[in-house]
């Protein structure tokens, strides 16, 4: 009876926690992005389901699984932002579950799910269309399986789902180095807690051998499946373009002509282009694009020291496809492949001759990464203390501009966006005087020269006239005209554009939004050639602020990193106490297996990571380590169960001693 009240509880708080983290964000919904290659894309694809979009309009750019997420979404009819958080919390849900089977208590895996479901990262990559919500429940999942493993290992059927999870995995980014090493990872610590059950080597090497192979041979065929299907709509038998072996090829010859100074984040400096163009006649072809303003475009995109060097930042990969369907050799993959191949081939030669001085072939894609060992140290600190993250606010995704209508309705479409939750209104009241040329329309314009707000009823007010008295004239029509405005526009934009005053003589004075200031009536604002208009803005504001599940959010933005930090700390000191002691028990092996695979996850990223950072991009952006960063106080809270547990048995042996 215990028992089954226990469990009834247990329950009961997942349900409470699960309530409150979608009352959290009940109000959000998916941001609309410009980004070419990223956020549309993925909107994009899903309407056509990947495999029936087109090569040459960049169909095969990233891998297809999360475009295929979105598109099932929609077609359940779920809101993608309600339907990435029920896939999260779903697979929260299995994970604690897996760790009650493996010997964790249910209060202490009640604590571990609220850290997965209420991190800040889940809210800052969950409110945009990015491809890491999707790979952090899928990740959630396949550790879920495998932590089911380490008790079951002859469980087939999860194996298999493992299997499935990891496939998914391997086409939602492109971190495939990883789920190669939590495969190995598992194996090491399946073979370690098989030792601890008692098991020989070879009943060991056997059960843990058969997880192993069914988890890879269903992981393999997926990736099988895909680049199938891949063959059959793009003509390539690949994962996506940029794994295309002449795609693969071309970047890695630009990667070995070795520059005279190497700059951070910047693979192929423009010194390294102008010598390419000069021993390829192939690669010269896309000269003009990488000279002209598409070059200058991708060097605004780059972070700022790059930018201002005049360099491209990045895999170069992004600019080159570019480059390459500019030129009008990217209608088909044969196209681009045969196009990569002559650079490859063209360069490689000038290589072995001597026209270039050029590392190893072999080694062109790793030069990146060598360069930058240097900076690798400073790096790794730099995104492992996004583990301790802490804000007052989420950060915004895209900048603080006006997207394209026609990209606003294609994510509208394609994410079911609740239209409550897209739009805001921007209310603006105040009044405006012309002694001179009377204000007969007020209006308001986006950036684009739309007009999506108007009105010409222009009230009189006494307070006005009497403030104005002296320099009031007998004319007719309004003079000192009060206005009333809302205006409508997307929620995850910023309003720009700007507010029109149309006077009688058919002159329009042009005020920007962010110049409009809410001034006293004594100190009116002057406007206009003439300085003739006067205007005054007495009220401002943005319907639809912050209720008080927005100011529970901002207090848990602000004190979830110091809670790790004080996780952190009481896990050092536990391992004072682990340490020393013996590992008793096949459940205590379990979960301190647990730990050493969450912790080991979580490092194999951070140090992926940081070696992009050092080399490649900027990686500190919250997005690339989300996957991962709840694991973390996840494995610390294990670890401190596991000590407490210790320090309790301890005391009850000592006790019944006489």
């Amino acid at each position: 009876m215990r028992t089954r009240h226990t469990g009834t509880l247990f329950l009961l708080a997942l349900a409470v926690q699960i309530g409150l983290k979608l009352w959290l964000v009940h109000h959000h919904e998916v941001v609309a992005c410009d980004y070419p290659f990223d956020d549309p894309w993925y909107v994009v694809a899903s309407t056509n389901w990947y495999w029936w979009g087109s090569y040459a309009e960049g169909a095969f750019i990233r891998s297809p699984a999360y475009p295929l997420w979105i598109a099932l979404s929609r077609s359940a009819g779920l809101p993608l932002r309600l339907s990435t958080e029920f896939l999260f919390l779903a697979a929260a849900g299995a994970f604690i579950l897996s760790l009650v089977r493996a010997g964790l208590p249910r209060t202490a895996a009640t604590v571990v799910f609220g850290l997965i479901v209420f991190h800040p990262f889940s809210v800052y990559v969950n409110d945009a269309v990015m491809s890491e919500s999707l790979y952090a429940p899928i990740l959630l999942a396949s550790i879920a399986g495998m932590i089911v493993l380490l008790t079951q290992r002859a469980n087939r059927r999860v194996a298999v789902w493992t299997g499935l999870a990891l496939g998914v995995l391997w086409h939602t980014r492109q971190e495939t180095p990883l789920i190669v090493f939590q495969v190995g990872l598992f194996a090491v610590v399946a073979a370690w807690v098989g030792a601890g059950e008692g098991k020989t080597a070879r009943e060991i090497a056997r059960g843990v051998g058969v997880m192993v192979l069914i988890v890879s041979t269903v992981g393999a065929g997926v990736s099988l499946a895909v680049r199938t299907m891949n063959y059959a709509s793009f003509g390539a038998f690949a994962d996506r373009q940029g794994e295309m072996p002449g795609f693969l090829a071309a970047q890695g010859a630009l990667l070995r002509i070795t520059p005279e100074q190497r700059m951070r984040w910047v693979g192929v400096p423009r010194e390294s282009l102008q010598r390419a163009y000069a021993v390829s006649p192939t690669l010269r072809l896309l000269q003009p694009y990488f000279d002209g303003p598409e070059g200058r475009m991708w060097e605004a995109s780059s972070p700022q020291t790059v930018a201002q060097a005049h360099e491209i930042a990045g895999r170069f990969g992004w600019p080159l496809r570019a480059a390459i369907l500019w030129a009008g050799y990217g209608n088909s993959a044969a196209d681009t492949e045969a196009f990569c191949h002559r650079i490859a081939e063209e360069i490689d030669a000038a290589c072995t001759t001597g026209q270039l001085r050029c590392t190893h072939a072999r080694l062109g894609s790793l030069v990146l990464v060598r360069s930058g060992l240097s900076q690798a140290p400073f790096s790794f600190e730099s995104v492992a203390s996004l583990l301790f993250w802490r804000a007052t606010a989420v950060p915004p995704r895209c900048p603080a501009t006006f997207i394209r209508p026609p990209i606003v309705d294609v994510f509208d479409f394609a994410a079911n966006r609740r239209t409550a939750l897209v739009t805001a209104v921007l209310h603006i009241a105040g009044w405006a005087v012309d002694f001179v040329d009377p204000v007969q329309t007020i209006s308001f314009q986006d950036a684009e020269g739309r007009v999506i707000a108007f009105t010409d009823r222009l009230r009189a007010r006494p307070d006005l006239d009497a403030a104005f008295r002296a320099r009031l004239a007998p004319q007719s029509g309004p003079l000192l005209a009060a206005f009333d405005l809302r205006i409508s526009f997307p929620r995850d934009q910023v309003a720009g554009g700007a507010l029109m005053f149309a006077l009688r003589s058919g002159k329009t004075v042009e005020v920007p939004y962010d110049q409009l200031r809410s001034v006293a009536l004594k100190h009116p604002s002057s406007v206009g050639d003439d300085r003739s208009l006067e205007y005054a803005i007495e009220y401002r504001h943005v319907q639809g602020g912050s209720g008080l599940e927005d100011r529970a959010l901002s207090a848990l933005l602000r004190w979830y990193g110091n809670g790790v930090v004080a996780l952190s700390v009481a896990g050092l000191a536990s391992l004072l106490i682990l340490l020393p002691a013996r590992m008793r028990g096949a459940s205590a092996r379990r979960l301190y297996g647990v730990v050493v695979l969450l912790l080991g996850l979580t490092v194999s990223r951070v140090t992926l990571l940081a070696l992009f950072d050092a080399s490649v991009w900027p990686g500190d952006d919250p997005r690339y380590l989300y996957p991962v960063a709840y694991l973390y106080p996840c494995a610390v809270l294990v670890l401190l169960w596991c000590a407490g547990r210790g320090v309790m048995a301890g005391i009850s042996q000592k006790l019944r001693k006489p």
